[in-house]
């Protein structure tokens, strides 16, 4: 077989790590954060749209009625 390579990081793996897991753990946070924000729009566009419909029914019933 081949040659094996050993292979010189720089910063040092550890460093490397120690820098990368603060970015992940805030990105993740944000993720989260965004999908909440996101879920909660969506909710109350769905229950402002159904509140117009059941509003555009009482309408109706009433002028129906009259």
């Amino acid at each position: 077989m081949g040659q094996q390579i050993d292979f010189l990081y720089e910063p040092s793996v550890e460093e490397l790590f120690m820098r990368a897991v603060p970015h992940f753990v805030k990105a993740k946070f944000y993720k989260i954060l965004a999908e909440s924000f996101a879920a909660e729009n969506a909710a109350r566009m769905s229950a402002m749209e159904s509140a117009t419909k059941n509003a555009q029914e009482v309408i109706d019933d009433i002028n129906d009625f009259q």
